[in-house]
C-alpha cells in the first residue's frame, strides 16, 4: 500500500522528534545546600521542609510519589527540598541520602521514607542500648554506627553509597554544618509550624498532605 508522500514525511518527523526531556533527572545544589530537583524555569516552586524521623514526612512521600514525580518529569514543578533536622538519627539519614549528590538524593529520600517504619525502631533501640559508646566515639564514627545499627546504611547502599562512601560522607563537618544551618533557618528564622511544611511559590501551603498541596500546585 502506497502512502501519500506528505503523510509519509509527517510520520518520518515524528519517529525522529527526541523525547520530552524528563526533569526529575535534573538535580542541583544551591548555595545554602537546598537540593533542587526539576526545571529551574518551571512556573511552580514546591519548597518541602521535612525530617527523615517526622511519620507525616513519610505519609506525605508515599501519597506524592507518582503525581509529584509526574510534575516534576514534565517541568511543571520544581522541588526544593530543605533539611528540618529533629534529632541526631535525622542528621545520620539526611547526610546518608546526601552522600552521593543531588543525582541520586530523590531516589534516596523516598527509599529512607518507604523503609522507615523498619529502620526507625532499630535506630532507637540500638541508640538506648549503646549510649555510652556512641557518646565516646567521635561524631562521623557515632553516625555511622548508627547507619549500620539502624539499618539505614543497608537502605542507601543500592544507591551507591558504600559503607567506604558513607564512612567519609558521615564525617563531614561541612556537610554537618550546612544541615544544622538549614535546620535552624527552618525553625528559627521561618518558624515552620512542624513537618512537613511546604510553600509554593514563596507562599506557604495550608495543608501537609498531598491532596490539599495537589489541588493549590493546580490554581493558576
Amino acid at each position: 500500500m502506497h502512502r501519500p508522500l506528505l503523510a509519509l514525511g509527517a510520520i518520518l518527523l515524528a519517529a525522529a522528534a527526541p523525547p520530552a526531556a524528563d526533569w526529575s533527572k535534573t538535580a542541583t545544589r544551591s548555595a545554602d545546600g537546598a537540593i533542587l530537583v526539576g526545571n529551574p524555569k518551571a512556573p511552580k516552586t514546591l519548597v518541602e521542609y521535612a525530617s527523615y524521623t517526622c511519620g507525616h514526612c513519610a505519609e506525605f512521600s508515599v501519597e506524592a510519589a507518582s503525581e509529584l514525580d509526574a510534575q516534576i518529569g514534565a517541568g511543571k514543578v520544581r522541588l526544593e527540598f530543605r533539611h528540618a533536622l529533629r534529632d541526631p538519627v535525622d542528621l545520620t539519614a539526611a547526610m546518608l541520602a546526601r552522600c552521593a549528590g543531588p543525582a541520586t538524593f530523590l531516589p534516596a529520600t523516598k527509599a529512607i521514607y518507604a523503609a522507615q517504619g523498619a529502620w526507625m525502631g532499630k535506630a532507637q533501640s540500638y541508640v538506648a542500648a549503646n549510649e555510652k559508646a556512641l557518646a565516646a566515639a567521635a561524631p562521623g564514627a557515632a553516625r555511622l554506627m548508627v547507619a549500620k545499627g539502624s539499618g539505614l546504611l543497608g537502605v542507601v547502599a543500592p544507591l551507591g553509597v558504600t559503607e567506604a562512601k558513607a564512612t567519609a560522607c558521615l564525617a563531614d563537618k561541612a556537610e554537618q554544618d550546612v544541615l544544622i544551618a538549614q535546620a535552624n533557618d527552618a525553625w528559627g528564622a521561618k518558624k515552620i509550624p512542624g513537618t512537613p511544611h511546604f510553600t509554593i511559590n514563596g507562599t506557604a501551603s495550608a495543608d501537609n498532605r498531598w491532596p490539599g498541596v495537589r489541588a493549590e500546585l493546580a490554581k493558576p
